[in-house]
Order: structure tokens, then sequence, then C-alpha cells
């Protein structure tokens, strides 16, 4: 069981980081990011960021809850409070303020006229990408002390998790808990997927119920977008996009898990790429958009290549920077310690 839950993790996991890197090579063509003015619009490129990070990163915090049910109820082990909130914090929240000074330090400071508060909130809250970590150790924490109650009355704390989704940007995004209010039904439901995991495991060994559920996925896509792109953004139709993300997203995962299960049908081993790759999975993420920033804002790259094949060059060299940094960071008891 333990291999199994492990070699899941260990295809899906790079899968996630590879489809978010994919994004935001693309995120200039969708209006995400600044786009430089050298590049000109691509109208394809516009709905490559929206699909490759249309459910990744609640994938990831699937994944987190995933984990942390197999833990306490598959190995039935489960950490004294102070030991468990020192380890996720080291794991999680420490690298989120190190490499969130970082870069501050290389791509805010100077662009922006923060006072010292400011900007010790805005790197203690995560800066850039680095805002997924104090949401995922908030969600930790969350999780900790009422997973017990989600076992016994789990319609209502999913219910509960929807209701926090939906009030989450009332709230200001202080050290994660915004963030961690929308996102924390999606640890909750990895949670609960180990809980019914042979039964969630049969469904998904049909070929053809993964492959409705991958259909209704795509439907599901086509309409988020074809709403959002069609219509004056309203409150109205932010609401509804806003509930239309929720299925959206659990279509993607399960979709996700059911390939991937199909997949290791059969196989008792798994290719030590997978295992490397997941190894680094951390530490690409973590790593990955100081080197796009880079690449976008402070070279000339853009004005020497065409937009169409602009953001396939700073994919490749993202993946093959990031991935040499990661590697060699790794050997060092520092690097292995921050994102080992």
């Amino acid at each position: 069981m333990q291999k199994k839950v492990l070699t899941d993790i260990a295809i899906i996991r790079p899968l996630c980081i590879l489809s978010i890197v994919i994004g935001h090579s693309f995120a200039i063509y969708s209006g995400v990011w600044e786009k430089p003015g050298h590049i000109l619009d691509v109208t394809f490129y516009q709905w490559i960021n929206p699909f490759f990070i249309s459910f990744q990163l609640q994938a990831f915090v699937f994944v987190s809850g995933y984990l942390f049910g197999y833990q306490t109820i598959t190995l039935g082990r489960k950490d004294d409070p102070k030991k468990f909130i020192a380890k996720k914090f080291k794991r999680i929240y420490l690298p989120c303020l190190l490499f969130g000074l970082l870069y501050y330090l290389l791509f805010e400071y100077a662009q922006k006229d923060y006072s010292l508060i400011d900007s010790l909130l805005v790197i203690s809250n995560g800066v850039g990408h680095l805002w997924f970590l104090p949401m995922i150790f908030a969600c930790y924490i969350v999780a900790y002390y009422t997973t017990n109650i989600l076992m016994k009355k789990p319609f209502w704390i999913i219910l509960l998790a929807g209701l926090l989704l939906f009030v989450s940007p009332l709230v200001p995004n202080v050290f994660g808990i915004s963030s961690m209010m929308s996102y924390l039904l999606y640890f909750y439901l990895g949670y609960l997927y180990v809980a019914n995991k042979n039964l969630l495991t049969q469904f998904l060994s049909s070929y053809r119920n993964v492959l409705i559920i991958t259909l209704l996925f795509l439907i599901s896509f086509g309409l988020f977008y074809f709403i959002k792109y069609s219509y004056e953004p309203t409150m109205v139709l932010k609401v509804i996009l806003f509930a239309l993300k929720v299925p959206l997203s659990v279509l993607g995962i399960l979709s996700l898990f059911g390939f991937v299960n199909k997949y290791l049908v059969n196989r008792n081993t798994l290719s030590k790429v997978f295992l490397y790759l997941n190894d680094w999975s951390y530490g690409i993420y973590v790593v990955h958009q100081f080197v796009l920033v880079w690449l976008i804002d402070f070279t000339s790259l853009s004005e020497k290549v065409s937009s169409f094949v602009f953001p396939f060059y700073i994919l490749i060299i993202t993946l093959s920077v990031t991935s040499l940094i990661v590697i060699s960071f790794l050997k060092t008891k520092v690097g292995r310690y921050l994102i080992g």
C-alpha cells in the first residue's frame, strides 16, 4: 500500500509542476503577467495558461491532504502538535521566508516603494509564486485539528469548507489565511480520498469512467472560459465562475488520478525518472519563477526571438536552468534542509 501511494504521487506531483511551469511560461499571453512591449498577441496562446493551471494548484493541495491522510489513516501516525507544527514550519514556511526575501530583493525592492512593515508583510505573506507556501502551511495546521471531525461528519465539514471558499475574497490574505480558506476544501477532499481509497480506486479503474470524467472536465473548462470571456464581469458572473471552479478542479484532479492509476496497473516498479522528478518537484516550484521573471523582464530575449517561439524558449531554458539549480542545491546540506 505504501509503495502504491508513493508511486501515485511520484507521477502526479511532477506532472502538476510541469503544468504550472508551462502555464507560467505562457502567462504573458493571457494577461496574467505583464507582457513585454516587443511581444505580440498570439490568440491561441491565451488559452494555454488557463488550461495548464486550471486545476493543478488545487491538485497540489489535494495531494497534500492525500499524504496527510495516508500518514494518519493508513499508517496511523500523528505527531504531537508542537512537533507537527515545527516540521511543517521548517518544510514549508521557512523556505517561503528565505526564498521570499531573495525574490523581494531581486524583483520587488527596486520596483515598489514599500515601508519596512509593508516589506515584511509582503515576504511573510509569500511574495510572487511563494504565496502558495503560507496557504498550504495554514491548511496543514487547520487540518491537523479538524480531520477527526471531518471523518465523523464529512458532509458538514465539506459544506463548511465550501462556504469558507466563497467568503474567502472578503478576508485579508494575511499569512495566507484567505488563500487557505479558498483551498482548504481540496485538502479535505484529498484526505477523504484516502479514507475511501478502495471505493474510488475501483471507480477510477474503469476507462469508461475516467473518460467520462475527462470529458466533463473539458466541457466545464470550455464553459468556464466561454462565460468568463463572453460577458461583462458583474458580481453575479463572478459568483457563477467561482462556483464553476470547484467542479472543474475536482473533475481535473479525478481525471489525473484516474489516468495515473491506469498507467500503474501491472507495474511493480516505477521509472527512476519519475522518482527523481518527484524529489526535485518542490525545489522546481520554488525556483522556477526566479528564472522566468529574469528571462522575461531582465533580458533582451523577447526582442531577439519571434513572439510565436518566445514562450517555448523561456519554457525550455527555465526547466533546464531550474533543474540544474535544484540538483546542485540538493547536494548541499542547506539545500537538503530547505527543499529536500
